[in-house]
């Protein structure tokens, strides 16, 4: 689409909403509109026609024929010289470097500051002059030790800002809310802090606090003016509040205390609490000393009887200086002697250096990170910490690790940093100095201030307590090669991390972290330090692991290496020569130091390189490029790196000796070659209740090289990689129907004719924010494999309108689909089917153009990176473990799962204790859907050993589980021995016969019975004591919801019937719940057949319980046996037109003298596939309510001979009868309930009959469905209606729901919301009614779509509601 302004034109590539932007004082009058369409393309190499000269004919395919195009190109002289590559990090130490060289900062801030102050009428001349006269008195130029004045020069003193002009660090408080209380509080709706959050709950604690002062005039104004004045951000929320004298605490305890509590509350969410044992505190933190740097010790104090800091005049700042000073000049102490004072440069109050510190020493101190720093932030400048700056400020050290700064925050913060890993010694050495101060200031009349209510006092209420801090700084290469799940870990360990800048002798910044105890609010010294020497021992542990399948195991060419290497010394000049990309050296450099899989073949066969390295692939790639990433780099022992890259498909045959060797160490057991399976039907689901919530997301990352193209690291040029990109992008947006967006090329790239430059800074940074950009690989192990030659040409990113599916293009291989699944109820299953749909299609579009991904049957298919083969799918899910993840079998655990499970921060949840990635480790060897299911069973594994932990079972984890995780599942096999509810015994939690006196803390569920009884707890109360005739307990009724706490979006019932006297007897419970779910249906009359061609199949069902027997949840065995029995009997009674067979399920052991056939294997499979069997309940949910104890004992199935009849017997009720039919609803209703009179018949021959009341209906275990006991499954075809984005509205507005039958194009399940309708005629008109007015309406809208009429479903939804 192309618009042109007079002789301005736009033009780009046609998007709904694209948006033209032209320049110019006034509008144009008119715009002429073209409207484009490509004939044909090419790729011409630009320095190819400059090198030829003159006039070149390039021929190019078109739409109607060949088309011929006459180019010539000239590369002018002054063309611009391409810089070389520098990474990011290098810039950005560069640019910090050069200001700092040339005291750029420091003459930038100088001249604001006098423009500020003096407010020139002509600000861009008087900036001029100040540079100017900056630079000819030689402060812009580099300063050498012989070239700086003295601290006693006029002339440095000049140079200094007027502080007293600066908001907020002169005499006058920082604008914004007044501290006197003259004002009422602002809105506080958009402010994000704790103290603006509790004073919206609580308005009433300002009201009540706003007249009153401390004995030295500090109003409660003052101490919230922090949080008033600063909003904060959603995100990173701040305290708010600040103590500005001591009586602070006392005088407005009630707001303090509220602040800190829910402070308290925030952190806890955050991290976990850290309280490991005296024993285990003691142990060596870091016996080795290869990971600990050092540790630091910090604790804040203020002086009793002056003001502290944040309302300090300057006489109080000079007294607390002074009496300070004195004390550390005077204390005998080891850590003390030989200490100087340095106040800032400016101060005046400290007599002996009445200018304060030489320039010199500023820069030295500043080197050191011990510069007591200026105030930047508005949120300190607001809490009085910036004025009178620099009075009265400065800095104690001595060089022996001790430093102390004066009236920065607090009146002293002593901190003391050790070069080891003793934390213990560097708390007591730091205590043993803070005492010795207090003596000295005790003996004067003062003392630190300390109150028996909060502890040490501190400006602000996060510290109070002990206000001791801790940190140390660890070395993590390993660890820090994956940053977010390190900063996960340490948030386990109760640690914050942050990343060091420090660099190597060489300039790159070295893997150093500290982290510090996060939480120390009212927590002892001893406490934090316990913490602190804790933590850092996990983490040394954990740096200093060897790999294992159960721990950090994967690190392949697609993982960052640290930037510092090792060298060891005797190969310290090889190292300094590269490995040539080309041909390799006739020797083979040494290997023995190297830590790679590559480097472990050709040690155990040395051979094999003199056997390949002269070797050539067919389409030209050299053995060199394979393996130079194994010889440019050591690598780690405790982490090896592949070592080696496929430069294409052949190199995994020509190269065989060696790759096969990696194949073996990389994927052990993968010797009978490779599976594909892609039927997704065969995948399972996580069910919702087993997740509880617990799942944080799911996605899938599948990568994909095309067949006949070299891989990106044995890719020449990049029209090699152009051309990929072409064939790639074509194919992708010809996917109409099955991917739907567009491609956006990397920022700088030039290859994609219709994005010259590649994508926008707001694209750029909107792909960033939604995670769907990879970034220039800068590791120095993908650096040398090749993937970063020519960045960013011919890269980019094919993002789907909906923004849940991206595929990258030529990032590390060809192509890479990444999905991710964020919804609160993941659907791992939905997400890995749309995956391969679009791979399936892209497949089959280059299979029409004779090409294809790249595969062999041994391997199956092909990656650049030897650990991605086969399927070449990474597949995971993030869930919450925070107790299974403690256990110290945990890791044993994931090894028996064949899984790795790696400690991740999920975006959604914020970074929480004990949320792990959980993904397949076996990629070659088995299907992907195999892959899958292995992730999702070992999912369902681990958050049922997360619930028994909860409730306190404290089993051998690594003998509780026996499963073979990835076995498609046609029928369920024998139960899983020691499943809780499915044996003898009740599902562990809640007792089931005898309610406790006091009801159970039921704040944090979200199920309806938990709702009902909180908002009334009397019902506990009067029903918690009484049984049915049939002893059913009211604890049996409630024990699900009890146990199982549920998910506030899908909320559960949390009760079910043991029996039918229950609804009565429990009548104050179970009547909201029936009014809750009973749904009203509009009174539509009885349509006609529904037509066949929209409806494929119909399945109605009844459920139904008999009367004077106890429903599943609260029989025992021998009522099981009973009601099999019973109705066994009756079945076989039934009319010929319903005559069949019952089979009991496989491992059903029979009553005595029952002669009940069992299933066969043979039996099983045919009824498996057709679905008409069904399985033992797994979640919670369901095992609690005791429906699965004694499985599978007395459980069976009928099935007719018509195969259209069938009958679950001790499913969720006694009996369900079930119908299928082709098409017509209508008549599958009345077949069924001519069955079910059938069978009612023949069971009043024997005295029984269904359980029933006047008010209910027919009774069920489950409350809703309670009434007809109906139930109605619609297979529909709606191909296009269902995939329109407003189908969902609709389907709401009519009260059904649809859910996508998988691999079955178009197809629909449509069935009621609610199945409870307690309608007079029991014989479920009024459900039948609705759905079949739902089908029509449906079939209606489908009939318009194809007629090619647009539908704006948002209205006819509203239209339905209505």
């Amino acid at each position: 689409l192309s618009l042109r302004a007079g002789d301005v034109r736009k033009q780009t590539q046609y998007r709904p909403g694209e948006c033209f932007s032209f320049d110019g004082k006034q509008p144009p009058r008119q715009l002429v509109v073209d409207v484009f369409e490509k004939v044909g393309s090419a790729q011409v190499s630009v320095s190819d026609l400059a090198a030829q000269g003159g006039s070149n004919l390039v021929e190019l395919q078109g739409r109607d024929g060949s088309i011929v195009l006459d180019m010539q190109a000239k590369v002018h002289g002054d063309a611009e010289v391409r810089k070389p590559r520098v990474s990011r990090h290098q810039a950005a130490m560069d640019a910090q470097a050069y200001l700092e060289a040339h005291s750029v900062q420091h003459v930038l801030q100088g001249m604001v500051h006098e423009l500020l102050t003096s407010r020139p009428s002509d600000p861009f001349s008087f900036m001029m002059g100040y540079i100017q006269a900056s630079g000819s008195s030689g402060d812009s130029q580099p300063v050498t030790q012989e070239q700086r004045p003295s601290a006693e020069d006029d002339d440095m003193e000049d140079m200094l800002p007027d502080w007293s002009m600066m908001a907020g660090k002169g005499d006058a408080e920082y604008p914004g809310f007044p501290s006197d209380g003259s004002q009422p509080l602002p809105d506080l709706s958009t402010h994000f802090n704790v103290l603006a959050k509790v004073l919206m709950e609580q308005p009433e604690l300002y009201e009540r606090l706003k007249d009153l002062h401390t004995q030295y005039g500090t109003t409660v104004a003052h101490c919230v003016k922090p949080g008033i004045d600063n909003k904060g951000h959603k995100i990173l929320r701040t305290l708010g509040l600040m103590a500005a004298d001591e009586s602070c605490y006392s005088i407005f305890a009630p707001l303090f205390r509220a602040v800190m509590d829910q402070w308290h509350d925030i952190i806890l969410q955050d991290v976990a609490l850290s309280k490991p044992s005296e024993a285990e505190a003691r142990l060596p933190v870091d016996p080795q000393g290869k990971v600990v740097m050092s540790v630091q010790v910090l604790c804040s104090r203020n002086i009793r009887g002056v003001r502290m800091p944040p309302s300090a005049e300057k006489e109080d700042r000079s007294d607390a200086e002074r009496l300070l000073v004195n004390a550390l000049m005077s204390v005998q102490d080891d850590l003390l002697e030989a200490g100087d004072y340095h106040p800032l440069r400016g101060s005046h109050s400290y007599a002996p250096k009445p200018r304060g510190m030489s320039l010199e020493m500023e820069q030295e101190l500043k080197v050191a990170g011990h510069l007591l720093q200026e105030p930047q932030s508005g949120l300190h400048l607001s809490g009085g910490l910036g004025r009178h700056w620099p009075q009265a400020r400065g800095v104690f050290t001595n060089g022996k690790g001790l430093v102390a700064w004066i009236n920065q925050a607090d009146h002293l913060r002593l901190a003391y940093q050790r070069q080891d890993a003793e934390v213990w010694q560097a708390l007591e050495s730091t205590l043993r100095v803070e005492q010795g101060l207090n003596n000295y200031l005790k003996a004067r009349g003062y003392q630190f201030s300390f109150t028996d209510a909060v502890g040490y006092v501190t400006f602000c209420p996060a510290n109070v307590g002990s206000a001791v801090q801790a940190s140390a700084r660890l070395l993590l290469p390993r660890l820090a090669m994956e940053e977010a799940k390190l900063k996960a870990l340490c948030r386990q360990l109760g640690l914050y991390p942050s990343r060091r800048r420090e660099l190597s002798d060489t300039g790159e910044r070295k893997p150093v972290w500290e982290v510090t105890v996060a939480k120390h609010m009212e927590m002892s010294a001893e406490d934090i330090a316990a913490a602190l020497a804790y933590g850092c021992r996990r983490l040394v542990e954990e740096e200093l692991r060897e790999s294992d399948e159960g721990a950090f195991t994967e690190v392949a060419t697609t993982v960052a290496e640290p930037p510092a290497q090792p060298t060891p010394p005797a190969e310290a000049a090889q190292a300094l020569t590269e490995f040539p990309r080309d041909v390799c050296p006739e020797q083979m450099p040494e290997v023995n130091e190297r830590h790679s899989l590559a480097a472990e073949v050709f040690r155990q066969d040395p051979s094999i390189y003199t056997r390949l390295k002269d070797l050539r692939t067919p389409l030209d790639v050299s053995f060199a490029s394979c393996v130079k990433t194994c010889f440019d780099h050591w690598g780690y022992r405790m982490i090896k790196s592949v070592g080696a890259v496929a430069g294409d498909e052949a190199s995994y045959d020509t190269f065989a000796e060696l790759f096969d060797g990696i194949v073996r160490l990389r994927h052990p057991g993968s010797d009978g070659g490779h599976r594909s399976d892609v039927d997704f039907s065969k995948m399972l689901e996580i069910p919702a209740d087993i997740a509880g919530g617990r799942v944080a997301f799911a996605r899938c990352r599948v990568s994909r090289n095309l067949r006949g193209q070299r891989f990106l690291p044995g890719v020449r040029s990049a029209d090699e990689r152009r051309a990929v990109e072409s064939q790639v992008v074509q194919i992708l947006s010809s996917m109409e129907g099955i991917l739907q967006g567009e491609y956006l090329p990397l920022h700088g790239s030039d290859s994609y004719p219709a994005r010259p430059g590649g994508m926008s800074d707001t694209e750029e940074a909107r792909l960033h924010e939604a995670g769907l950009l990879f970034e220039e690989p800068d590791a120095p192990v993908l650096v040398s494999s090749g993937y970063a030659m020519d960045w960013p040409d011919a890269r980019g990113v094919f993002v789907d309108h909906d923004q849940n599916i991206a595929l990258y293009i030529n990032e590390l291989d060809h192509v890479r689909v990444n999905a991710v699944d964020k919804s609160s109820a993941s659907r791992p299953k939905a997400m890995f089917e749309r995956v391969f749909r679009v791979l399936n299609a892209m497949e089959a579009n280059l299979d029409s153009l004779g090409s294809g991904f790249a595969q062999n049957p041994r391997l199956g298919y092909l990656g650049s990176d030897p650990a991605l083969l086969g399927s070449c799918m990474i597949a995971s899910v993030a869930i919450q473990i925070p107790l299974l993840s403690m256990k110290p079998e945990f890791r044993t655990l994931c090894q028996q799962l064949k899984l790795q499970a790696q400690v991740f921060p999920c975006q959604e949840f914020g970074v929480q204790p004990g949320v792990w990635e959980v993904q397949n480790s076996i990629r070659l060897g088995s299907t992907e859907v195999e892959q899958v299911n292995a992730v999702i069973e070992a999912c369902c594994a681990l958050l049922d050993l997360e619930v028994r932990l909860e409730r306190g079972q404290s089993d051998d984890l690594t003998q509780t589980m026996n499963l073979d995780l990835g076995v498609t599942k046609g029928a369920p096999a024998a139960p899983v021995g020691g499943v809780p509810g499915t044996g003898d015994e009740e599902y562990p939690g809640f007792p089931a016969d005898q309610c406790p006196s006091e009801m159970p803390d039921l704040s944090r569920h979200n199920n309806v019975m938990a709702e009902i009884l909180m908002n009334d707890p009397s019902i506990y109360q009067q029903l918690k004591e009484l049984r049915t005739p049939l002893e059913v307990s009211f604890a049996r009724c409630i024990k699900p919801g009890v146990d199982t706490a549920g998910h506030s979006f899908f909320k559960m019932l949390g009760a079910s019937a043991g029996d039918e006297y229950c609804y009565d007897l429990f009548g104050r419970l179970f009547e909201p719940i029936v009014a809750r779910r009973q749904q009203q249906h509009p009174n539509l009359a009885l349509a006609g057949p529904v037509e066949a061609e929209n409806v494929v199949s119909v399945q109605v069902s009844l459920e139904r319980n008999l009367s004077t027997l106890r429903f599943t949840p609260a029989m025992s065995l021998e009522e099981r046996w009973k009601v099999e029995e019973i109705l066994c009997s009756a079945l076989a009674e039934l009319p010929e037109d319903f005559a069949g067979e019952y089979f009991r399920l496989r491992g059903n052991q029979p009553s005595s003298g029952s002669r009940l056939p069992e299933l066969t294997d043979v039996q099983e499979a045919e009824l498996s596939a057709e679905k008409w069997l069904f399985e033992a309940p797994d979640a919670p949910w369901i095992l609690s309510t005791g429906r699965a104890r004694h499985w599978p004992k007395a459980r069976g199935v009928f099935l007719s001979k018509s195969k259209e009849v069938a009958a679950w017997i001790n499913d969720e009720n006694h009996l369900r009868l079930i119908v299928r039919r082709a098409a017509d609803l209508k008549a599958a209703v009345e077949l069924l309930y001519r069955a079910e009179e059938a069978l009612s018949s023949s069971l009043a021959k024997q005295g029984h009959h269904f359980a029933r009341s006047e008010r209910l209906g027919f009774l069920t275990s489950c409350p809703s469905d309670l009434g007809a006991a109906f139930r109605a499954k619609l297979r529909s075809a709606l191909p296009l209606l269902g995939s329109e984005i407003g189908f969902s509205k609709v389907t709401r507005a009519l009260g059904v729901q649809a859910k996508r039958v998988r691999h079955s194009e178009g197809h629909w399940d449509v069935s009621l919301s609610s199945s409870l309708v307690l309608d007079a005629s029991e014989r479920c008109t009024a459900q039948v009614n609705l759905l079949l007015f739902a089908i029509h309406q449906l079939s209606d809208m489908e009939r318009r779509l194809s007629s090619g009429e647009q539908l704006d479903l948002v209205a006819e939804a509203e239209r339905l509601a209505r």
